[in-house]
């Protein structure tokens, strides 16, 4: 399982490579997020982060495969899905980047691209050891589509979403490693090294960040790293996706508490406010990085959380 560093090892070198190339390419096409009332920078900044972060995985991903691991440690549909969803995710992010589409129609998209990553068969298939049937359609979309924008809309501070992403991978990773979970490792292996480095990034005087494009496709590929290894595993999901769910507690709950506070407020759902739990503890003075820290401290006592849980049952419900 040792090998499963050397994905980590690479994902983290791509990424540190690739940025200074995402920056450039965000200026130069106009990838660039502005400062307005309710962010909290005040130059332009590129937020074409997600490229340097999907080139950095899918590469250190394909190295890996090809170079490393046997051919059938993943099911092909399944990788077809990941590697179809996050590309169609991403180019969704760049485009809302850049012309800012209504948060409506890009909630649509996201239900549309979902619906063919489930069709091309990258989809939960059981829950608590029962098959799902046809069930397996629409609770595959809601964990997508979920997942999708619980990130994106955490996304609100230099670190916080990444950090909360790599925080899930790292405690994956260490899972598989435990457990000899070889799909599970490889893939939280890449995705650990490439969030790890573009924190560095994140907080940098040059800095980037990671627009929709990359939050949307960091929510993805958390959600989908679960499904892609219990599928090939052929087990139970629960677990699994349990640690994950319960890692994201955060950025679930803050999406959970927007939903509530607009609909109490009666406001469209999709309107952006200042609500957000990160917005409100820089509400009370508490300084931008101390906030990231706060949060990042509550994923980790969920994540301790998780780990105690999975420990207590002796294994994962394989």
């Amino acid at each position: 399982m040792l090998i499963s560093l050397l994905g980590f090892i690479i994902g983290f070198i791509l990424c540190f490579c690739l940025v200074p190339f995402a920056r450039k390419i965000g200026f130069r096409m106009g990838i660039v997020d502005l400062p307005n009332y309710r962010k909290i920078h005040f130059e332009p900044t590129p937020c074409s982060g997600g490229l340097a972060i999907y080139f950095a995985f899918f590469l250190s991903l394909g190295i890996m495969y090809f170079f490393f691991l046997p051919k059938d440690i993943f099911r092909l549909k399944d990788i077809m899905g990941l590697f179809v969803g996050s590309t169609l995710l991403l180019g969704l992010g760049i485009y809302d980047d850049i012309r800012q589409i209504r948060a409506r129609i890009k909630f649509v998209w996201q239900i549309v691209i979902a619906i063919i990553v489930i069709f091309l068969g990258l989809k939960i298939n059981t829950l608590f050891s029962f098959p799902l049937g046809w069930l397996a359609i629409p609770v595959s979309l809601f964990w997508f589509v979920g997942f999708i924008n619980t990130i994106n809309l955490i996304d609100g501070l230099d670190g916080l979403a990444c950090g909360i992403v790599f925080i899930i991978s790292l405690v994956l990773f260490g899972f598989a490693l435990f457990f000899n979970d070889a799909p599970l490792s490889i893939l939280s292996g890449c995705l650990c090294g490439t969030t790890l480095i573009f924190l560095y990034f994140n907080f940098r005087k040059e800095k980037i960040f990671l627009g929709d494009n990359g939050s949307m496709l960091l929510g993805f590929l958390i959600a989908s790293i679960p499904i892609l290894s219990i599928n090939t595993l052929r087990g139970n999901i629960f677990d699994i996706s349990a640690v994950t769910f319960l890692c994201a507690g955060v950025p679930i709950l803050d999406v959970v508490l927007a939903i509530i506070r607009r609909l109490k407020n009666k406001v469209p759902i999709f309107k952006a406010d200042q609500g957000h739990i990160h917005h409100r503890l820089l509400d009370k003075g508490i300084d931008h990085r101390q906030v990231v820290v706060i949060l990042y401290a509550i994923t980790l006592l969920l994540a301790g959380l998780a780990v105690g849980i999975v420990l207590m049952q002796g294994k994962f419900s394989y």
